[in-house]
Formats: C-alpha cells, sequence, structure tokens
C-alpha cells in the first residue's frame, strides 16, 4: 500500500505548500483565501479518490450507514458531511509529516512580522525564543519526529530528562515549555495536529527543580563604597568607569545613562529624556531565525512617560562626574561615551564585572546599581514620593518593589550621614523646594 500512496507523493506535497502558504501568511486578500482553499479542498479530493481506487478498486467512499452517517468501504471512518469525510480520509492516507523544527520555522517569521508591524512581542522576547530553541530545544531527538506522533509520554520523557534529579529551577523549566507549547499551539493553527491539549495536561509537580539561588538585589553600603573608591583611584578615566560611578549616586537605568546627551543637565538637574538601547537584526534563514548585527536604538524612557522622562537633582558629586567627562572631550552630542561612541551595554557589564572580581566582592549586573541607589536613599530616611519620582515609577507599588530590597544589616544610619556630608545631599523638603522650580513636563518632552 505504502508503494501505491508514495506514487502520489509530489500531489501530497503541492497541498502541503499550499496549506502553509495559507496559514502562514497574514496579508492575503479574503479573494485569495478563498481560491486557495477551493483548490486545497479540489487537489485533496483528487488525491482521495485514486488512492481509494487503488486499495478498493470496487468500493465506494460515500456508504450512508443505518445510523445516518458516511462511511466508506473497508476502512473505520465515520463522517456527518462528505466534506468532512474526504478530510478525514486525506488525513488516515497521507499523516502530516510536519516536525517542531518546520514548525518552528513558520512561528518565529510570524513573531518576526508582527513585531515589524506593531512591535510586539519585543525584540528581546524574540532574541529570548531563538536562544532557548538554539541552545536547548533545537537540540533534541523530538524536535524531528512527525509532530502527530508526539505523545504525551514523550513529552513527560522530555521534561523528565530536563529536570531529572533537580537540575534546572522552575523558572527555567517553564521558560522551556513555554515555548514548547507555543509551538505545539503553532501546529494547531497549521493544522498539522487537532489540539494540543495533551502537552498543557501534564502536571509539573511531579518533577524535582533546583531550588533558585537567593538573589542578591543590591551592593551593601561597604561594598559600594569599595567599588566608588576603586574606581575614583583608576590612573584612567573613560565614559565606562565614570558612568558606573553616575549609576552610584543615581537611580536611573543603564540605558537612560547612555542616551543623556551633553545639553541635558543645568544649574540644579539632569534630565532624562530617552534611552539608548542596544538591539539584534534578525536575520531570516530556511531553518529560522538568527541573531544579526548589533544596532543601537533611541527610544522614550521605559514606563509611562508622563513619568519617566523626568528630571533628577544634580548633586555635587555627579556634578564633578560630568564635569570630568566633558573634560575628554570626546567627539559626539552624548555624555558618557567611550572613544567617541555611544557605551554598550555588554561592555558595560563586563567591566563592572571585572571591577567588582579585582576588588572581591559579587558581581551584581548594571540594572542593581539602580536598586542600590534606590536602596540607600530609602535607608537614608528620603521620602518614598521622592524614590518614585527618581525612578521614573508611574506608581508607588513599582517603587515599593525597589524598597523591599534594601539592605539592612549594615549600619545605614551612620553611611547615610557621611553620604550627606560628604556630597552635600538634599533632604526631602528641599528636593520638592527644587522642583517648583525645574521646567514643565512639555519642556522636557521637546
Amino acid at each position: 500500500m505504502q508503494k501505491e500512496i508514495n506514487k502520489f507523493e509530489n500531489k501530497r506535497n503541492e497541498i502541503e505548500r499550499c496549506l502553509y502558504f495559507l496559514n502562514g501568511n497574514d496579508n492575503l486578500s479574503n479573494e485569495e483565501v478563498a481560491f486557495l482553499e477551493m483548490h486545497i479542498t479540489q487537489k485533496k479530493r483528487e488525491l482521495v479518490n485514486k488512492t481509494f481506487k487503488e486499495e478498493h478498486p470496487r468500493g465506494k467512499i460515500c456508504n450512508k450507514t443505518k445510523r445516518g452517517y458516511l462511511k466508506p468501504t473497508g476502512i473505520n471512518i465515520f463522517a456527518t458531511t462528505e466534506e468532512e469525510l474526504y478530510e478525514k480520509l486525506y488525513n488516515f492516507y497521507f499523516p502530516s509529516y510536519a516536525t517542531l523544527n518546520d514548525i518552528y520555522v513558520s512561528w518565529i517569521h510570524k513573531r518576526l512580522e508582527k513585531n515589524k508591524t506593531i512591535g510586539k512581542p519585543s525584540a528581546k522576547t524574540i532574541q529570548e525564543d531563538i536562544g532557548y530553541w538554539t541552545r536547548i530545544l533545537s537540540k533534541e531527538e523530538l524536535v524531528s519526529m512527525p509532530i502527530n506522533k508526539i505523545t504525551a509520554a514523550d513529552i513527560d520523557n522530555l521534561y523528565t530528562k530536563w529536570t531529572g534529579n533537580g537540575n534546572i529551577t522552575h523558572k527555567e523549566f517553564s521558560n522551556r515549555k513555554s515555548l514548547l507549547t507555543a509551538l505545539f499551539s503553532e501546529a494547531v493553527i497549521l493544522g498539522c495536529i487537532p489540539d494540543s491539549g495533551f502537552v498543557t495536561s501534564i502536571k509539573c509537580n511531579a518533577y524535582k527543580f533546583k531550588s533558585p539561588p537567593r538573589k542578591k538585589y543590591v551592593y551593601t553600603v561597604e561594598e559600594r563604597q569599595r567599588l566608588l573608591n576603586y574606581l575614583e583611584a583608576l590612573d584612567e578615566q573613560d565614559g565606562y568607569t565614570l558612568a558606573i560611578r553616575f549609576m552610584l549616586h543615581a537611580t536611573i537605568r543603564v540605558g537612560e545613562v547612555k542616551g543623556l546627551l551633553k545639553t541635558d543637565y543645568d544649574e540644579h538637574f539632569f534630565y532624562v529624556r530617552q534611552q539608548l538601547v542596544d538591539e539584534h537584526e534578525f536575520e531570516v534563514t530556511q531553518d529560522g531565525a538568527t541573531m544579526g548585527k548589533r544596532y543601537r536604538r533611541i527610544k522614550d524612557p521605559k514606563g509611562n512617560a508622563n513619568y519617566s522622562i523626568r528630571p533628577i537633582e544634580l548633586t555635587p558629586y555627579n556634578r564633578n562626574i560630568i564635569e570630568q567627562m566633558l573634560a575628554l572631550h570626546e567627539p559626539s552630542p552624548y555624555l558618557f561615551t567611550c572613544q567617541g561612541r555611544p557605551l554598550i551595554t555588554d561592555t558595560f557589564n563586563k567591566r563592572l564585572k571585572k571591577y567588582t572580581a579585582e576588588i572581591g566582592i559579587p558581581y551584581l549586573s548594571t540594572h542593581k546599581l539602580r536598586f542600590t541607589s534606590a536602596s540607600l536613599a530609602k535607608n537614608q530616611g528620603q521620602c518614598e514620593q521622592d524614590i518614585q519620582h527618581n525612578l521614573g515609577h508611574s506608581n508607588i507599588q513599582q517603587t515599593q518593589h525597589y524598597d523591599s530590597h534594601a539592605t539592612t544589616e549594615y549600619n545605614y544610619g551612620m553611611a547615610a550621614d557621611i553620604y550627606d556630608k560628604k556630597y552635600n545631599v538634599t533632604k526631602c523638603n528641599q528636593t520638592f523646594e527644587h522642583k517648583k522650580i525645574a521646567p514643565n513636563l512639555d519642556k522636557l518632552k521637546a
């Protein structure tokens, strides 16, 4: 029988190509969709008729049973309509040979198209998807199996292999599972399988997960001061060392530091108007997509622009940092640069990792510098509303998330007094007085 079916393989491939084109293309007109659907239905009927006649020369496809169902001669398939019967017979003779490899190609291309048109999912999310596929899923035998042959037992075996005796954390497992679930959902959309419920129905409480490490969100007062002392003692100061020092005295994101212009400060404030982010071009290939060349992109600061575009009080310490940066005479409109080029987040983190290793303190990413500054402000007794403003948060709950990581194992009261005297930090009521003379938000956005 298989030899007979193979005679019609070219016709089957034509149908599969039409199906992939129809299901994977959102730009078709209604007329084009209707034409393709009619063409696919017609070709399926022709193929089913020829295949059935090879197997049952004297049989009939549409026999009516006593209960009113339609049933072909010699095959236990039942349907209520002729269209349904032909669809079931087609799937019976020609089960989908699509694999998760094939589905991934269709799925990632769709996500890239959505990113271009509506900006969602974000480039960062797509980058993470590609990373999980390339590093983990693409190496599993499961992705080369026909997707309609994959069973719940196969998925369970894969999950058991991943988790083992506590090999990965629950979060890592959830990230992998989410990608796998998305691919099976795409397979349903493409018509490769009837449903994907068997994937989501697998209970995960039977697997053993590694306990997540206790996260350290902030540098302690001692660690922060050691890092500052080390950076200040360096013979050569450049954009990276000065930017790290600046962030240790300001509650801003690394992208906001990178986006500061030389004109974004005055006597009392510096102004967060934009962020400069590093993104990747995606190279679409026959096998999916890969991350290509890096490029920089100017965006509004993260969050609600009515809050994230903001003035922040300029302390004497950070004014001195700006003056040191300007004295380097970097040929760029950006304030913090290195050899005339804007800073790169990966290099920023590598530098920070290098410096923390050299003084023997734990490495925390650049974003934790923001946590550290917010934590210090909280323990100094600064108003929560002031901290919220400086962080650029639209609601106080976001700020309280930062506050919850404030380090308490050191004497912050003593540290705060030293900090205030050395850097002339203003108190809460003085900060509000300065805000009254700050330019309004409309001018900031200009």
